[in-house]
């Protein structure tokens, strides 16, 4: 008959596992500490939630900047093709002056 070790420690509940691929290790939880893994796995899952929200909000946000700038550059444009042959050259050659003069 085998002697069983005093140091040996036996869990005397069936565990419940959680594995997260993100976490490979896996957390083992008994009957006492079943409310503390259902906490974990509801942050998790919050925590997931709230990143992929704020990626969307994100990209929501960038994507209505972006179309504000295109209507602006299109309104110049077509200001800037609506003016005179001659008022056009000034217009550029003031823009080229002007930028020139602040790269130096």
């Amino acid at each position: 008959m085998a002697k069983k070790s005093f140091f040996k420690k036996t869990n005397p509940y069936p565990g419940e596992e959680i594995s997260d691929s993100n976490h490979p290790q896996r957390i083992s939880c008994n009957k006492k500490a079943k409310s503390i893994c259902r906490t974990r796995r509801r942050n998790l899952i919050k925590r997931k939630s709230l990143v992929s929200s704020l990626l969307q909000v994100v990209h929501q946000k960038f994507s209505s900047h972006l179309q504000i700038h295109k209507f602006g550059l299109l309104t110049i444009l077509i200001w800037f093709t609506s003016l005179k042959k001659t008022t056009r050259i000034l217009y550029a050659m003031s823009f080229q002056a002007i930028t020139s003069f602040v790269h130096v």
